[in-house]
């Protein structure tokens, strides 16, 4: 049973962005199990976090850190620049006086680091999956800082819980999966993690599956009752994140192509499901809501940009080494 098991988490492992773009689309049309599945966000996020800092390549880590100002540049750019551009003319224009949680779940998600697939989805768009993990791991470490930091000076007493709560929350989950992480690697072994890679891309596409079925958990009702509101949600949330992917490539262009682009992918894909673990049971609706809907365009653009990244560095039969 255990090796049937493997043998579906490995073709899992296989399909790649397609099998990432079908979860969402699953867990779409599949409401009933939402608030089944809902009480387990904060440990399927645990989940993911653990396998991402099992399979980190410590060497292309500190590789990339021999030369730190290019990823200290993009984490700041990332976590600091772009949410006070996103967050301060919101402020101008009164958008804190909208439904409640909205301009909250709008500032969460542009504090938030990169979703930990991002090296995953790199490698499968032939770009600079080093240099992409290495961000990861930056921002990660920057995260339970930053993040209360910038949502605390741009939505204040907006935030559903304190500043420093938001913090030890994010600090537990990311410390905790951290160290389980660095005990299974000892007991596991590097060569047999290595070996067993695309049973943990399996994994990820299901514990993903898992996410993406919860946090629609009360989606389909909201959409029915309110379909301007949800649609409006959710043309910003890919707005957003079409514009983080555009204006980050060209900020960084100097950078090189495919560097620009790989520090465009992780732009453009935040993590909001730790947000959503750190804030369980304190998030509004309307964040809830938001939070959701931008699922669509992080488990989608992998598979929509493929064909233009191809295009535009080269077939992906002939991947660049890294």
């Amino acid at each position: 049973m255990i090796a049937q098991i493997l043998k579906v988490l490995d073709w899992l492992g296989r399909q790649g962005t397609r099998a990432i773009a079908i979860s969402l689309v699953l867990g779409m049309v599949l409401p009933p199990l939402s608030a089944v599945l809902k009480p387990l966000i904060p440990q399927a996020v645990f989940v993911l976090l653990l396998i991402a800092f099992l399979r980190v390549d410590a060497h292309a880590v500190s590789h990339r850190l021999k030369r730190p100002w290019l990823v200290i540049a993009v984490v700041g750019w990332m976590m600091v620049v772009l949410p006070l551009a996103l967050g301060l003319p919101l402020l101008a224009i009164g958008a804190e006086t909208w439904r409640p949680g909205v301009m909250v779940a709008f500032i969460v998600m542009a504090i938030a680091p990169p979703i930990m697939s991002t090296p995953g989805f790199a490698y499968l768009l032939n770009l600079d999956g080093a240099l992409s993990l290495t961000v990861l791991v930056a921002a990660m470490i920057a995260t339970p800082v930053l993040c209360p930091l910038i949502a605390g000076l741009l939505v204040g007493d907006a935030l559903p819980i304190s500043a420093l709560d938001m913090g030890l929350r994010l600090a537990v989950l990311l410390c905790g999966s951290l160290v389980a992480a660095l005990v299974l690697r000892r007991l596991i072994g590097l060569e047999r993690i290595e070996r067993s890679r695309r049973i943990f891309d399996g994994a990820n596409v299901v514990l993903l599956f898992v996410f993406a079925v919860a946090i629609m958990d009360g989606v389909a009702v909201r959409l029915v009752a309110e379909p301007l509101f949800v649609l409006g949600l959710l043309a910003a949330a890919v707005g957003f994140a079409l514009t983080f992917i555009v204006v980050s490539a060209l900020v960084f262009r100097f950078a090189g192509l495919e560097q620009s682009l790989t520090i465009a992918i992780s732009a453009g894909n935040r993590n909001m499901a730790l947000m959503a673990a750190a804030l369980a049971g304190v998030i509004p609706d309307a964040s809830w809501t938001f939070f959701a809907v931008a699922q669509v365009p992080i488990y989608l653009l992998p598979w929509l940009t493929k064909p233009v990244i191809d295009r535009l560095i080269g077939s992906p039969q002939e991947p660049t080494r890294h």
